[in-house]
């Protein structure tokens, strides 16, 4: 009888027997799972799980060669130590999926039975490639003392006496041995077993005993398909089995310890009911190995479920796709994907219906799609080609009736299902698995040859992790790296298939797979070293490779064909999805992209006034939603300016007769579950409405005008003469890069203005930083090469190497320059080359540094050397209630041979002689309104007397 592995029942301390200090916890963690949930996971011991050991023992010349290789070392090894073999055990546990190899042994004083053992289980083949040594012996009583170079597998029996030594060798773990039996025995001696029958005859009553004890803890069960044994050895281990763990039979006391030889007669030794040793066991009744293997095929052919299973199974997985799509996308649009696959999948069930195929599911996968299953182990590879096209083809066909029909009634939901559909099919339809077109591919093309089959494989691995990168989809990348981890299993499958196909196996009967064609397909599953869990996952492989086999790639003429009509189903979708999106525009089924109109505003600069806010309690909120009110003079909006300073934190300005203020929002940023609306008619309808339904309008009741800029930041232009455009254009220019989240004074900071230390300091970080006209260590001019005359490869090289070792130059020359300054500069000059030169030779180790960028991090950052001098550097922090805003200044003079051309610009006067026309783009970092503010008051201060805001408003077609 052999027996599985109840995994339930195992102990937490047996889980913990193999592994190190990081396996560990997760092998608790799963353990904790195992047990509460009962999952029976699939698993092998040290020990054959088999009742009896008797049925065998075999000749040498049986036991497989691999088998037969480990343990020919340790048997020279006894056989030196004066060990006698009894005889070779070979045992083959199909349902566990793991060979036995072993042997047993007599030490020449008999008071000592070897027992050397050899596991061979795919899942752990590359760990277990050594054979292990266990010697027993028996005391008084009964008393089992074992000594093994094994690693612990399951909890012995309590009244044994064990001692592991991992991978001792076989001398020392015989002294071992010695040793423990005079601690375990005293001065009584061990039994002497002076013939071989025996001393076999010891090794499986601790075998028995042993197998007992593990049923008796409900580790080992019944396999599902157990045969018994009929020999005198399995009906002892029936009784061992049942009499909880007792041995069966009934060895001498202490007093009657003797030697096992002819002189004493073997029936004082045993019970009257047992069969002699010496005497020749019954006549075994034929076991097939297989046996179990066979079953669980016959099992997963016939297995067969009921309609309402099916559409129990197809409704919750219709809901788990809408509930989980919904979290991700637009429900309206889940909606919609749910016929659309629905109509999808339907071709392939009735595809597969007119082919004969069994025991068809369909569901739907959360996320990413539907599928049909189904079984047919007779149908041929131009039918299964069809039943792959029957899903989009029909599809792609009901796509184009439904443009036609939207497009011709102008419904808009049948014209969107009809895009849908056709975009769904058409990208079915790429020849990459799994996809449809994948399918078609590898049925008819790269089924052909393995080698073939790999680098389609591989291929679409490639692609799959490609376009997953692109799109940022976490599924697609699961999806891709399970494929990459399942190549070799894959590989193994199709070298297992050619395997097959290079033998005659029979045809199957009425859709079942002869037995004959199990033994040969299970049998190149293990030559091919597929890894398998249990008889189960066994006979599943065994039916694919079956399959394989069975249905060949179609003939050429049929592949042309088959590729015929998937061309034209292809060809047809795309033409219909480019045609009805050119008439979907047409049709202005597509009018979310508006069209754009620009405003002018105009606001006189010598009249205002403005109070900065507060910054943003909130992290990551800033006020860039510029709110504007315009009244019908200023002394209103001077009036509405008063009471809103005394009602808001924000900041608020006024400029003549219009007012403005900030809403604090999110910054993209600060929110990374964030989407950029697309439609921007209603993304801009949605600010207006916000900007209407703020409170502070009960105090705007006068105002004939309101804005809000949030969608469209405005653009501030003036007219001055050239000299003051050139001054504003280098104040703007002038500023050194941020550090970090800080940011330098600017010119138009409010209420904040650089002193002279620090505007020098500012200069140097400037030229530290790259941003200077002229930097002192690349005065060098690069030599120019005319390569019109000689465009050679090689002196093409040459450039780039000379250019590359320039450019190394230039950094070394930098990094001296900035050393040399260190050393001599004081003061707060010297600390800033100083913290600089820190930053530059860390940043150069990191780059010198050629591990992955994984390994060695970040690159260092200005900030984490600078960050103390950035008070001294006039530098500001990004939540400051101060202002600090980016102005990009561009001056553009118009000459007098280019003033009919310019455009007017109302109410700006146009540009005249010696004037240019100056435009600002404001970046602002925290509030809005204080930004626009700052800069007119800037302007203000340098003499100019009227800005206009340019802005761009969406056209509404009515």
């Amino acid at each position: 009888m052999f027996f599985k592995l109840s995994a339930p029942h195992v102990s937490f301390a047996e889980y913990l027997y193999e592994g190190n200090w990081i396996t560990k916890p997760i092998v608790l963690v799963i353990a904790c799972f195992v047990k509460l949930f009962r999952i029976p996971i699939p698993s092998s011991t040290d020990i054959p799980p088999v009742a009896s050991l008797q049925p065998f023992r075999i000749a040498g010349q049986a036991l497989k060669p691999e088998l037969m290789t480990a343990l020919t070392g340790l048997d020279q090894q006894l056989a030196d130590m004066g060990f006698t073999r009894i005889d070779w055990i070979g045992i083959h546990d199909v349902q566990n999926n793991t060979r036995y190899g072993g042997a047993a042994y007599r030490s020449a004083d008999g008071d000592t039975v070897a027992w050397v053992r050899y596991r061979l289980w795919p899942n752990l083949e590359k760990h277990n490639r050594f054979a292990r040594l266990a010697l027993y012996s028996l005391g008084p009583g009964g008393k089992i003392v074992l000594t093994t170079a094994a690693t612990r597998d399951l909890i012995d029996p309590p009244d044994w006496a064990a001692e592991y030594h991992p991978k001792v060798d076989p001398p020392r773990l015989r002294e071992l041995h010695q040793n423990h039996l005079r601690d375990a025995l005293g001065n009584a001696r061990p039994m002497i077993a002076n013939e071989s029958e025996s001393a076999f005859d010891l090794l499986e009553h601790t075998h028995e005993e042993f197998v007992a004890f593990q049923v008796k803890r409900g580790v080992f069960v019944p396999g599902p398909a157990a045969n018994p044994i009929v020999s005198a050895a399995t009906e002892r281990a029936a009784v061992a089995a049942g009499t909880a763990g007792n041995s069966s039979v009934a060895y001498p006391a202490a007093s009657q310890a003797g030697a096992f030889d002819d002189a004493v007669p073997l029936a004082e030794l045993v019970p009257d009911d047992a069969p002699l040793p010496s005497q020749p066991a019954p006549e075994a009744s034929p076991v097939d190995e297989l046996q179990p293997l066979i079953d669980a095929v016959r099992h997963q052919e016939t297995k067969q479920s009921g309609w309402l299973t099916k559409i129990l199974l197809l409704a919750v997985s219709i809901a788990f796709f809408v509930g989980l799509g919904a979290m991700q996308w637009d429900i309206e649009m889940v909606l919609l994907l749910v016929p659309i696959l629905l109509v999808h999948e339907l071709g392939h069930y009735v595809a597969m219906k007119l082919f004969g195929y069994k025991n068809i599911h369909m569901f739907f996968i959360p996320l990413l799609g539907a599928a049909v299953s189904g079984r047919n182990y007779r149908v041929s590879g131009w039918k299964k080609a069809i039943v792959a096209l029957a899903g989009p083809l029909p599809s792609i066909a009901i796509g184009l009736l439904l443009g036609v029909v939207g497009w011709a009634t102008g419904n808009e939901l049948c014209f969107n299902a009809a895009l849908f559909t056709l975009i769904l099919n058409v990208m079915n339809l790429a020849p990459f698995l799994p996809l449809d077109g994948g399918q078609v591919a590898h049925l008819t093309l790269f089924s052909r040859s393995k080698v073939m089959d790999l680098l389609f494989r591989i291929m679409t691995i490639g692609m799959l992790l490609a376009f997953a990168a692109w799109s940022g989809e976490p599924f697609l990348f699961g999806i891709g790296f399970a494929m990459m981890v399942g190549l070799p299993t894959v590989w193994r499958t199709t070298k297992a298939t050619e395997l097959v196909r290079g033998q005659t196996l029979p045809e199957p009967t009425q859709d079942k797979m002869p037995v004959e064609a199990i033994r040969i397909v299970s049998d190149a599953v293990e030559q091919a070293k597929l890894p398998t869990q249990g008889t189960t996952a066994l006979a599943k492989l065994v039916l694919s490779v079956y399959e394989n086999v069975t249905v060949r790639p179609p003939n050429w003429p049929a592949t042309l064909g088959l590729w015929a009509l998937y061309f034209t189903g292809l060809v047809s979708g795309i033409i219909g999805l480019f045609t009805l999106a050119v008439v979907g525009f047409g049709n202005d089924l597509f009018d979310e992209f508006p069209e754009f109109q620009s405003q002018h505003l105009s606001v006189p600069l010598s009249d205002g006034d403005f109070k900065l806010g507060q910054p943003a309690a909130e992290p990551g909120q800033t006020k860039l939603d510029l709110l504007a009110w315009r009244f019908p003079d200023a002394d209103s909006a001077s009036a509405a300016f008063t009471q809103l300073t005394e009602n808001t934190d924000d900041s608020v300005s006024r400029l003549g007769d219009v007012v403005f203020t900030s809403r604090p929002t999110r910054s993209m940023a600060a929110d990374p579950q964030a989407e950029f609306d697309l439609d921007f008619v209603a993304q801009a309808q949605a600010v207006e409405r916000q900007a209407n339904e703020d409170p502070r309008l009960e105090s705007m009741d006068d105002a004939i005008w309101r804005r809000s800029f949030a969608t469209m930041t405005p653009e501030l232009m003036v007219v001055v003469d050239n000299e003051l455009a050139d001054q504003l254009t280098t104040a703007a220019d002038d500023l050194p890069d941020p550090i970090g989240q800080f940011v330098p004074i600017a010119p138009w900071t409010p209420k904040r203005s650089l002193t002279d230390k620090q505007r020098d300091l500012q200069t140097k970080l400037r030229v530290l930083q790259g941003r200077s006209d002229s930097v002192p260590w690349d005065s060098a001019e690069p030599q120019s090469v005319d390569i019109t005359n000689d465009p050679t490869t090689e002196n093409f090289r040459q450039q780039i190497r000379r250019s590359a070792d320039r450019a190394k130059q230039v950094q070394q020359d930098r990094l001296d320059w900035i050393d040399r300054q260190a050393d001599t500069a004081q003061g707060s000059a010297g600390r800033l080359y100083k913290a600089y030169a820190q930053y530059e030779q860390a940043l150069k180790l990191w780059r010198e540094d050629e591990r992955a960028y994984e390994q060695k991090g970040e690159s260092p950052q200005p900030k984490d050397y600078l960050q103390p001098l950035l008070t001294e550097l006039g530098y500001l922090a990004a939540d400051s209630p101060l202002l600090a805003t980016s102005v990009l200044v561009e001056a553009y003079v118009v000459e007098e041979d280019l003033m009919d051309e310019t455009p007017q610009i109302d109410p700006l006067p146009r540009p005249g002689d010696g004037q240019s026309l100056v435009s600002l783009y404001l970046s602002p970092t925290q509030d809005a309104a204080a930004a626009f503010a700052s800069v007119h008051a800037w302007l203000k201060k340098q003499g100019v007397r009227q800005v206009v805001w340019k802005y761009q408003v969406p056209i509404q077609t009515e």
